[in-house]
């Protein structure tokens, strides 16, 4: 028995990231953002179809008063199963603060699949939203669908990501004031499906 643990664990593959880190401006004005939330996550994903196995990595902060962000290396963290691997597009990155549109974005692993090596900075450039929300509601709904990944197997991932998941949720309540449907998870609902940690206090 023994014997087959340690031999699982010498053929898993092993993951592990460097940290990540920027800087987060307005695009117009170039002056910096505070209190931006910033979310990374990478995901472990089948080699033959494709399908989603887990988030490898997850992780969120804010931007200090300088608009700067630092997320800490992680790993090294055994794979799940051996064949498996981080797609080239991880990992990837959303930063959304009310007034802003959300933005999105990607990496690039260098090296081999099995290593998740971000690049040293990654500075962000979030566009102004100048309207009503009927004019934001296509970006509410894109929030909504990049943050499905968080919900695919009920577990309790979201947790890790507390403050984005807040702030959807109270843009998701806007609307409903509003009767107006979003593609935003309710926070309600999640509470409902998982024994997670409560949010109180965020």
């Amino acid at each position: 028995m023994i014997v087959i643990v340690i031999v699982t664990i010498m053929l898993s593959p092993i993951y592990f990231g460097t940290s990540v880190q920027g800087r987060v401006i307005n695009k117009w004005t170039g002056e910096p953002v505070e209190e931006a939330i910033v979310v990374v996550h990478s995901e472990l994903r089948g080699l033959g179809h494709g399908e989603l196995i887990e988030q490898i990595n997850l992780a969120e902060t804010v931007s200090n008063l300088d608009g700067q962000y630092k997320l800490s290396w992680w790993g090294p963290r055994l794979g799940s199963r051996f064949f498996a691997g981080i797609p080239k597009t991880d990992p990837q990155i959303i930063v959304y603060k009310p007034g802003y549109l959300p933005f999105y974005a990607d990496n690039r692993l260098v090296n081999s699949s099995r290593f998740d090596l971000f690049h040293s900075e990654q500075n962000v450039e979030l566009t102004p939203f100048e309207g009503g929300y009927e004019d934001y509601l296509p970006y509410a709904n894109a929030l909504g669908k990049n943050l499905r990944f968080l919900y695919w197997n009920l577990n309790c991932d979201w947790i890790q990501v507390r403050r984005l998941i807040v702030a959807a949720d109270e843009l998701n309540s806007v609307y409903n004031n509003l009767s107006v449907h979003t593609d935003i998870e309710p926070l309600s609902n999640l509470e409902q499906r998982m024994e997670c940690d409560s949010l109180n206090g965020i």
